[in-house]
């Protein structure tokens, strides 16, 4: 298969075609998804994994939206693993799951269903935390009103003023 617009098709011959992000936009220049998806196949062969360092000199941040969007629903969810220091156990780079490189339709589904069903638990994480938030935030707005009211003088906030 001679894929020009998505040629790592040749390497994930197991991943649905629309998993694998295009190449180019359509003004020619490349996707930061594709950048970072052909970026971590590299370098997990030659080095285990896609450093922070290597991510922070091509993308010029810590590439977190390209990593985002192969993670979510819009490329399939990706399992990207992340690398963590031994002794700090702080993240210092990131790798596909083994399961997305053995060419086989199954485990790279199975992969992707792991994926999808840690991105629903973390969502609800989100929104469960959102919730339980809400009471304090609720009182910080009165509060932060209530100062910034006061903080306008006498004259702003007199009910008897014709206007």
């Amino acid at each position: 298969m001679d894929n020009l617009h998505k040629p790592l098709t040749e390497i994930f011959k197991a991943a649905p075609l629309d998993a694998i992000p295009n190449k180019f936009k359509s003004n020619g220049k490349p996707t930061k998804s594709y950048t970072f998806l052909s970026l971590m196949v590299e370098e997990q062969s030659k080095f285990g994994y896609l450093s922070l360092t290597k991510i922070f000199e091509v993308f010029r941040n810590d590439g977190r939206s390209p990593r985002q969007n192969l993670e979510n629903d819009r490329f399939k969810h990706w399992l990207i693993d992340r690398v963590r220091d031994p002794d700090t156990k702080i993240i210092i780079g990131y790798k596909l799951n083994e399961r997305h490189l053995l060419d086989d339709p199954e485990k790279d589904k199975e992969a992707r269903q792991t994926r999808r069903k840690e991105l629903a638990e973390e969502s609800l994480a989100l929104a469960t935390n959102g919730r339980k938030r809400e009471p304090k935030a609720l009182k910080e707005v009165v509060l932060a009103n209530k100062a910034y009211r006061q903080s306008l003088g006498d004259a702003a906030n007199d009910s008897n003023i014709d206007g």
